[in-house]
């Protein structure tokens, strides 16, 4: 069993949402493969709003207070892993194994994702149909851009591709932070 790339405390297997997770019992950071966190975001079923979950803003809190900038080893491989987001309008950043394809997500972060992505994607509030229909346009601007990539060649190609990272007028996150995004959302 690998050990918290922060802690080294040996992770623990978990059940989260069906799917087997590796935790750590010192700073309850979760390790999981790609795929099965596409799993649990994406289930059909929004996440139990029952008496003992937490609020949005609540989860915002724990995951801003539990979130370490620096970059970690993978705890299989031991190759640094990159920060990233899952998607680029929820502000939430995650570590990736590009080797391993696993995600270490602190304190918090795979709920936060979770929750996040079914208020985004089920929201009618005005601006956040907004940002939804602005990242859908810039992606099918990027589609088209990828398909002239090899036209374009050199430096120009290498300025595009930086650009194609934050495909949104909004940037990443739809210009939000984690904070502001949840306060748009707390119904």
């Amino acid at each position: 069993m690998p050990r918290c790339p922060g802690c080294f405390v040996m992770l623990t297997m978990t059940n989260y949402g069906g799917v087997n997770v590796k935790t750590c019992n010192s700073c309850f950071g979760t390790w999981i493969s790609r795929v099965s966190l596409m799993h649990i975001v994406r289930a059909v079923e929004p996440p139990d709003a029952g008496p003992d979950t937490p609020s949005l803003k609540d989860l915002a809190a724990l995951v801003t207070e539990g979130h370490n900038k620096r970059r970690f080893p993978c705890p299989e491989c031991r190759q640094q892993m990159t920060i990233d987001r899952l998607h680029p309008m929820i502000p939430v950043d995650m570590q990736f194994c590009g080797k391993c394809a696993y995600v270490w997500l602190d304190v918090g972060k795979l709920a936060m994702t979770q929750r996040l992505y079914h208020a985004l994607t089920n929201s009618t509030d005005p601006k956040i149909i907004e940002i939804r229909e602005r990242y859908a346009l810039a992606s099918l601007g990027m589609e088209v851009q990828k398909e002239r990539m090899p036209a374009i060649g050199g430096a120009a190609a290498g300025a595009l591709g930086q650009a194609m990272r934050y495909p949104t007028p909004y940037g990443v996150g739809g210009g939000f932070d984690l904070n502001t995004l949840v306060g748009m959302l707390d119904f």
